[in-house]
Parts: C-alpha cells; sequence; structure tokens
C-alpha cells in the first residue's frame, strides 16, 4: 500500500527548508533529513496538506530545541483545527494597502521581524506597527465573514493564525518539474509554497530533485533505538560528570539531571551497577527506564517521539526504581575495620619490647570516608559520602552541643545545596564535623564541657572523637 505521506513530500521538504533558514541554520542535507524525519514522526497517517505544513512548523522548532539539549513533547497549535483556505488571504490583500501587503508577505509569511522590515522597505517600525494592526483587524472582519470568531482572542494568538492565513496554498500546485516552466513560475507569484520552492532553488538550497519522494515510497521514518534514560537525585548531582563518563559519547545529558543512553554503544547495565556498587550515585539517587522506542541518533540530539515517552515514564516513577534492567545492587560495604589489626600489631610490638628486640609507635587508622568542609558566616558547608553518616558539633564558651545528628545517611539530605554539597545553618565559636561510614552513637558523652588547656578547644575536640570513632573523619572549621 502506498506511503500516504508520498503526496505531501515536497511541501514538507520545503517547509522544513525554509524554517530552518528562518531560524539561522543553513538546511545542508544531514540537517534538513533530520529535521525532517522529526517532523515526518509526528504526522498523523490521514493528515491534510495544511495541517501537516503545520505540524511540520511546530515539528522544526522542536528540533532545533532538542539541539539546544531542550526536550520536550511537540506542541500543536490549539487552533489547529482552524485551516485558513487562501482565499482568506485573498481577501485580505483586497482590502489593504501596499504597507499592509508587505506586512503580511514579509513579517507573517516570511517570519521577519518588523525592524527588519523596516531595514529592507525603508518604512519606519512605527508605521510598520499600525500596519500589523490594521491587518489584525482585517483578519477579524475576513474571519468572521467566514463564520469563525476572533474577537476575543489575544495578539499572539491571533498572529499564529495570521501566520496560516499568510502561507495557505492549495492543493493544485505543479510538480517539481513544472515549477522551472513559464506556467510555473507564474503560479508561484500567488503561492506561498511555490514562491518559496523557487527561492530556495535559486539559493542553491534545494533542487526540484529534493522534491520527488523516496524511490522505495516509504516517506515515515521507521527507525527505533534502545534507549535507557536515567534520572539523577538532586542530591547526588555531583556523580553526573562520572556517569557521563563512564557512558562516553553514548549519552546526552538533558534537563533535570536526566542522562539519555544508547544501549547498542555502550553496556548500560554494567556502567550502572559499577556506579551503583561505588555509591556513585547510589541505587537510590537513580531511577532509571529503558526500553525499544521509534527514533535515531544524529550528531546533535536524538530525534523521534520515543525519548519523549520513556522521559515521560521517568518523571512519574520513585527514586530507586528501575524498569527494563536488572535492580541494581546497594553499595558496597566500606572497607573492614582495620582495628582489630592494629591491636595485634600492638601485641606483637608489646612482645618485642619485653624481648628487647624492637619497638614502634601506635599506628592511627586513617579515614574511611571522605569529608570537606569550609566554615560560612552563619554555618558550615561540606562535602562527604553518600552513604556516611554525620554529626556536627557547635562549640560555644567552652561548651560543645550536638546540633545535626544523623539517625540514618540519608538524614543529611535535607541539608542538600542542589549541587552536591550539603549546607547547616549554625552559631558558635567553632563547629565540627564528623563523617563515619557507620552509625555514630554516644556522642553527647564524648562531648560537653571540655577540660582547661593550652590547646584551642576545637583541636582537643577533634582530637576526642577520632580516638573515640576510629576510622572516622573528622574536621573543625572557624
Amino acid at each position: 500500500m502506498p506511503d500516504p505521506l508520498r503526496r505531501l513530500w515536497g511541501p514538507i521538504t520545503i517547509r522544513v527548508a525554509w524554517d530552518l533558514l528562518r531560524a539561522g541554520v543553513q538546511p545542508r542535507p544531514p540537517t534538513l533529513r533530520a529535521a525532517r524525519d522529526h517532523a515526518l514522526w509526528s504526522l498523523p497517517a490521514d493528515v491534510g496538506l495544511s495541517e501537516a505544513e503545520a505540524r511540520t512548523t511546530a515539528g522544526v522548532e522542536n528540533f532545533l530545541a532538542r539541539c539546544a539539549g531542550r526536550y520536550a513533547p511537540i506542541g500543536a497549535d490549539p487552533d489547529l483545527d482552524v485551516l485558513p483556505a487562501p482565499a482568506w488571504r485573498e481577501a485580505i490583500l483586497a482590502a489593504s494597502d501596499s504597507i499592509h501587503a508587505a506586512v503580511l508577505r514579509l513579517h507573517y509569511a516570511d517570519g521577519l521581524q518588523l525592524e527588519e522590515v523596516e531595514r529592507r522597505t525603508g518604512l519606519e517600525t512605527a508605521l510598520l506597527r499600525g500596519a500589523r494592526d490594521a491587518v489584525r483587524e482585517l483578519t477579524r472582519s475576513v474571519t468572521s465573514d467566514e463564520g469563525l470568531s476572533v474577537e476575543g482572542w489575544e495578539s499572539a494568538r491571533l498572529d499564529r493564525l495570521i501566520v496560516r492565513i499568510a502561507t495557505a496554498a492549495g492543493d493544485l500546485c505543479p510538480g517539481p518539474g513544472g515549477l522551472a516552466t513559464e506556467t510555473g513560475r507564474a503560479h508561484a507569484e500567488g503561492c506561498p509554497r511555490c514562491s518559496r520552492a523557487l527561492r530556495l532553488f535559486r539559493e542553491g538550497i534545494l533542487s526540484p530533485a529534493d522534491l520527488f519522494p523516496p524511490e522505495d515510497g516509504h516517506c515515515r521514518p521507521s527507525g527505533t533505538l534502545d534507549l535507557c534514560c536515567v534520572g539523577i537525585h538532586p542530591d547526588a548531582r555531583k556523580h553526573i560528570r562520572a556517569l557521563t563518563r563512564a557512558f562516553g559519547d553514548a549519552a546526552r545529558v538533558l534537563p533535570e539531571d536526566v542522562l539519555v543512553v544508547d544501549t547498542a554503544r555502550v553496556d548500560v547495565q554494567a556502567a550502572l551497577v559499577a556506579a551503583a556498587e561505588r555509591g556513585a550515585p547510589s541505587a537510590d539517587r537513580m531511577r532509571i527506564v529503558r526500553a525499544t522506542v521509534p527514533g535515531r541518533w544524529v550528531p546533535r540530539a536524538v530525534i523521534g517521539p520515543g525519548v519523549d515517552s520513556l522521559l515521560g515514564r521517568l518523571q512519574g516513577m520513585e527514586w530507586g526504581k528501575v524498569d527494563g534492567i536488572e535492580p541494581l545492587p546497594e553499595p558496597l560495604p566500606p572497607p573492614p575495620s582495620a582495628v582489630r589489626y592494629w591491636v595485634g600489631a600492638a601485641f606483637v610490638t608489646l612482645l618485642a619490647v619485653a624481648a628487647g628486640v624492637w619497638a614502634a609507635d601506635p599506628v592511627s587508622v586513617p579515614p574511611q570516608v571522605a569529608l570537606e568542609a569550609q566554615g560560612e558566616a552563619g554555618g558550615v558547608v561540606f562535602d562527604t559520602d553518600d552513604h556516611a553518616w554525620v554529626e556536627i558539633i557547635a562549640l560555644r564558651s567552652g561548651r560543645a552541643e550536638v546540633v545535626f545528628h544523623s539517625d540514618s545517611p540519608g538524614d543529611k539530605g535535607t541539608l542538600a545545596t542542589g549541587d552536591g554539597r550539603f549546607r547547616l545553618s549554625a552559631e558558635g565559636d567553632a563547629l565540627v564535623l564528623v563523617a563515619s561510614p557507620t552509625r555514630i552513637d554516644g556522642v553527647d558523652r564524648v562531648v560537653g564541657v571540655l577540660p582547661p588547656s593550652d590547646a584551642r578547644p576545637v583541636d582537643v575536640l577533634v582530637e576526642r572523637l577520632r580516638e573515640r570513632y576510629v576510622g572516622a573523619a573528622v574536621v573543625g572549621v572557624p
């Protein structure tokens, strides 16, 4: 059965090339094909010519937005059921003077801003604004005669309709070859579509051959992609760069901290498992959906409707949920505590001392989690591992008081700044932060009134906490 879009191929190609050019994008063959495929994917099988051209413009705008990293479903004009006939434009022109006609042709049909129309025509912008208002009033009058009331429409909505009126073309255009004839050129003087085609031919942007449908008869794109969309929790935003490096050029980073991955080019399951085991990010800080969907990768975007459906599914998922891949593991536990090894070493050392062989100084246990902190007016900003438990103690006039306590590693999410760090507002002479791979108990018994000492109170407290919580990272900040 012939593809019903065959009859629309030429008009759609003209519209895509023109809209790209209007947006300042040179419609070279790869770009033209990508934008046209993206628009064709959005067209209903039974679409009419006028509606197809209007939807194509929306598809080109959406394609350019994707190339700029902005992904959203193609938005259709809510008034798309109003399909102007060329006679509407002729009626407006019949009641217009030359300035009105210039605004209708250059501003509405060709998409030029009024300032550009001023440069081309020499007419002042203020005069052109008045002519634009007049065209709007003429449109209200003509559409009212056609049984359509637009009296209550705001200017932006009315202007979208005038654009469609200014570019409305009939179904009786000559074929690509016929445009080169004298009859075709005469037809183009009154047909916006064919006028654009001739201008595109003259500029060398299109050739008549570009307006013939594919020889195999298939106009609608049919490619599919195995895509995986990975949403990252704001608390784990700092891991996006590392995750992107793991996926390489098979991934695109979208707004709202989402990665779209072409699973044909990377083992996405292995990369996500490795990230989850490191806690960078942990499984409960991701939501993931994977499926085979219609679409195609182009140099700067993913085109087709498939990615829209995956992003829609992703937004409705809870954090930690996956669809289409195997469940991800919990972060690997931190390395076992080295305390027993140091105890053994100390015992051997004592035996050696007793035997008069050798003696060694005690060796401290290095922190098993990362902790960075920086004081700021009224509090502290810090960064630590996602799985770490955190305690924050404030020193006030020689007394120590716990101002933040973790009942779980996730509690510190209430302090998240949105860029992967954490912030706590607290007053005091100094703040001491403790980050541990395990639960921190009994801090209130460790801190309290500090004994008199020549050392600074914050240094005394830091040393006391390091001795009490082996393997924890302890940092003091003013």
